[in-house]
């Protein structure tokens, strides 16, 4: 079939994907695709169509490929706002939807990155192409199918191109929109992976427990960090050579049953990349009805037995030094009052 500006694409068999672009017949978008295979010891070159059409159409798209050999194309002038994205999978010959982008998007910078995975930055908003360029960036990752934000460009590039130097992306040329003046600049954008941080920690690390039986302590990641953006991290909770507990981000709590005694347990986390973290705490499980146990609940019972004397002594301090006075007065007129009515106490007044 003839194209008008199609996408060809070296693949890693030495075969050439020929895809999407206009019919140069009807002129208008196509998803038809063939693969040109060269001749083997001196045998004839041949062109043979993909085992199905392209998803979506394609033209001012971004296309690249994968680590894993596959073949990507995303955004452009498609019949899905310029969001689409596609894989070629030369291991079958076929293709394959993949998740949409975040941002509709044509004219804009892509490029296969160390790791495997695929960034486009940059563009204009597709289908409304008369506005300014975008400064918005995303990341498809193999592994998990789907598009990751990555920290934006300084402005808004439409029409420039990327170029990967190992683990930094140059991002060359561009202008902020139509009309607009074009950068003769270049922006670096770094992707070095940063290992994750590793923070353990839990509420107590003395706990009561009874022999036989699991204590429940809650572990905790709070304050675990990665520099990375979009990296989600793997928490392993370990102890010796058992595993406890492990969970995906955002989860960074964790529930596990301890025995009686010491338990040292290390926090591993680990990105997507390998890079690991590490750190370690100490918890203590204390046989409730153990010495150490007991003497702290004695030592407790004897302090609040010495509050409750205290409190009880100023009470009656408190008593005595408001009742004592009315007392002593009371019981000397009582008194007079008696030898004034006694015989005898009258008897022996003076005449």
């Amino acid at each position: 079939m003839e194209a008008v500006s199609p996408y060809v694409t070296l693949l890693e068999d030495g075969r050439v994907l020929i895809a999407g672009g206009v019919d140069g017949g009807s002129n208008v978008l196509t998803t038809y695709a063939e693969i040109f295979v060269p001749g083997v010891d001196g045998g004839a070159d041949t062109v043979v169509p993909t085992a199905n059409a392209m998803p979506h159409t394609r033209y001012h798209s971004i296309s690249g490929r994968l680590g894993d050999g596959r073949v990507i194309f995303a955004g452009g002038i498609d019949d899905a706002d310029g969001m689409s994205a596609d894989v070629f999978d030369p291991a079958d010959d076929t293709w394959y939807a993949l998740p949409a982008m975040e941002t509709g998007r044509l004219w804009a910078a892509g490029s296969d990155l160390h790791d495997g995975s695929f960034l486009v930055a940059g563009g204009v908003p597709s289908p409304d192409i008369g506005t300014a360029g975008l400064a918005t960036v995303e990341r498809f990752d193999p592994e998990s199918e789907d598009w990751v934000p990555m920290k934006p460009l300084p402005e808004g590039r439409m029409g420039a191109v990327a170029a990967r130097v190992d683990d930094v992306l140059l991002v060359v040329g561009g202008g902020e929109g139509f009309g607009s003046d074009f950068h003769d600049d270049s922006v670096m954008l770094s992707f070095k992976n940063v290992a994750p941080v590793a923070v353990a920690s839990v509420a107590e690390y003395t706990v009561p427990g009874i022999p036989g039986y699991a204590t429940a302590v809650v572990l905790s990641a709070e304050g675990s960090y990665d520099d990375d953006e979009g990296d989600v991290l793997t928490y392993t909770w370990t102890e010796r050579a058992s595993t406890l507990a492990v969970t995906l981000d955002p989860v960074q709590e964790v529930t596990v049953g301890l025995a009686v005694g010491t338990h040292t347990i290390t926090l591993t986390i680990t990105d997507r990349y390998g890079e690991i973290g590490t750190d370690e705490i100490t918890v203590e499980v204390v046989n409730a009805g153990s010495d150490r146990i007991g003497a702290a609940t004695a030592v407790t019972a004897a302090a609040d037995r010495a509050r409750v004397r205290r409190s009880a002594r100023d009470l009656r301090r408190r008593a005595d030094v408001s009742d004592r006075p009315a007392l002593r007065r009371t019981g000397c007129a009582d008194r007079r009052r008696a030898r004034r009515r006694s015989p005898v106490g009258r008897s022996r007044r003076p005449p």
